[in-house]
């Protein structure tokens, strides 16, 4: 997941990392999926997590 979230680029409108996909919502949110457990996050939270990890 870390590769993933790192290799993010804003102009991305998914991602995919198996098992994990990043898909870019109309609204410019994100979604980050791990099989079918979906998590809602704006693009600077995504950056926060990988800091995290």
């Amino acid at each position: 997941m870390l590769a993933l979230v790192q290799c993010w680029k804003p102009e991305f409108d998914e991602a995919r990392s198996e098992p994990f996909l990043i898909i870019r919502q109309p609204d410019g949110s994100l979604q980050l999926w791990y099989h079918e457990i979906g998590v809602h996050l704006s693009q600077s939270d995504l950056y926060d997590l990988a800091a995290l990890l």
